[in-house]
C-alpha cells in the first residue's frame, strides 16, 4: 500500500503548473504532464480536475489570457499579434473569448491596464504568480477537501468475472448495448438470482471526445462460465478499491469522480492504480426516477 499526503500530491501538482505556465505555446501532452506529477496518465486529468476545479484544456487557456492581458498592457504589440503568441488563430476568436474573461475588449484592458499596472507592478506580479498558484492550490484542497460528497469506503473485493459488451460513444447512450447484452444473456440463460449490473469505464471524459469514450458494460457470471459471441468474458481483477454509492442522475457522475480522484484520494493517503474504474448499477433506470438511481462507483487503489 503506497501513501501520500495532501501536501505531497499539491506538490506534484504545482510542479505540472510551472511546466505548463513555461511551455503556454507548446503544450506538453497528458502522458508527459501526468510523467512530471508522477501520476498515472490514466487518471491524472481526474485528478487535476478535482483538485484544481479546471480542466488541463481549461487552464492552460485562462494563463494563455492571463499572459495575453499583461502583453497588452506592458508591450505595443497589435491584438493580432498577442492573439497569435496566445495561440489563436485569429484575432476574432481571441477577441471574443479575452472578452469572456476579462469583461472587456482587448483594447478596452490595454487601456485601462496601463492606467493601473506599473511595470514594477507587472514584475512583482510575474514573481509571485507561482507563490499565488501555489497559495490559490492549497485554499482549494482546503476549502474541497472539507466539502464531503460521500461516505467512502476501502474495501477488498474478490476478481469477478462478467460477460461484457463494449459500448463507444457517449456514456449516456450506453442503454442500447446494455440492451444487447442483456438480450443475449436471456438467450444463453446466463440470468441467476444474484446477477449484477456493471460497467468497465476506460476513458475520461475531461481529456476523450464523448463519441470516442470506451466502456463494457457488464453482468456477473458465475467463474467456470462460458460465453458466446457477441459477448466476451472479462475478469476484474480482486483487490482495494475506494467505493462510493452516488445517488441521482448518472449526469452527475463526472462531478462524483472528480471529488474522489481530486479531493478524497489526496487526503485519504492512498493513490489509484492503472487499473479502471467500476460502476456497479444498483437500481433498474427503466423502472427508477433519475434521481434515485444508485451507482456505485469502485476505484482500484494501489
Amino acid at each position: 500500500m503506497k501513501t501520500s499526503s495532501v501536501k505531497e500530491y499539491e506538490t506534484r501538482l504545482l510542479r505540472v503548473l510551472e511546466h505548463i505556465d513555461a511551455n503556454l505555446t507548446d503544450p506538453s501532452s497528458l502522458q508527459e504532464l501526468a510523467s512530471i506529477a508522477h501520476f498515472s496518465p490514466f487518471h491524472f486529468h481526474r485528478i487535476f480536475k478535482g483538485m484544481t476545479g479546471e480542466t488541463i484544456g481549461g487552464y492552460i487557456r485562462r494563463r494563455r489570457l492571463e499572459v495575453a492581458g499583461e502583453q497588452l498592457v506592458s508591450q505595443d504589440h497589435s491584438v493580432t499579434c498577442v492573439a497569435f503568441d496566445a495561440g489563436f488563430e485569429n484575432s476574432e476568436s481571441f477577441s471574443r473569448a479575452f472578452k469572456i474573461h476579462f469583461g472587456m475588449s482587448p483594447s478596452q484592458y490595454r487601456i485601462t491596464g496601463k492606467s493601473l499596472m506599473t511595470s514594477r507592478a507587472l514584475k512583482a506580479a510575474r514573481l509571485g504568480m507561482l507563490h499565488s498558484q501555489a497559495r490559490a492550490l492549497a485554499h482549494y484542497m482546503a476549502t474541497e477537501g472539507r466539502r464531503t460528497m460521500f461516505d467512502v469506503e476501502i474495501k477488498n473485493i474478490p476478481e469477478i468475472h462478467v460477460a461484457s459488451m463494449r459500448h463507444t460513444g457517449p456514456d449516456n447512450e450506453c442503454g442500447a448495448a446494455f440492451e444487447q447484452l442483456c438480450s443475449k444473456a436471456a438467450q444463453d440463460n446466463l440470468f441467476r438470482q444474484d446477477t449484477v449490473s456493471m460497467s468497465i469505464c476506460y476513458d475520461d471524459p475531461h481529456s476523450v471526445e464523448a463519441e470516442k469514450l470506451r466502456c463494457d458494460v457488464c453482468i456477473t457470471l458465475p467463474e467456470d462460465t462460458t460465453v458466446t459471441a457477441p459477448m466476451q468474458r472479462k475478469t476484474i481483477p480482486a483487490g482495494d478499491y475506494a467505493v462510493a454509492l452516488h445517488k441521482g442522475s448518472y449526469d452527475g457522475l463526472q462531478a462524483a469522480y472528480d471529488w474522489l480522484f481530486g479531493q478524497w484520494l489526496p487526503h485519504s493517503g492512498r493513490e489509484a492504480t492503472d487499473e479502471n474504474s467500476i460502476e456497479v448499477y444498483l437500481t433498474d433506470p427503466s423502472t427508477t426516477r433519475p434521481e434515485d438511481n444508485l451507482t456505485e462507483i469502485r476505484i482500484p487503489l494501489v
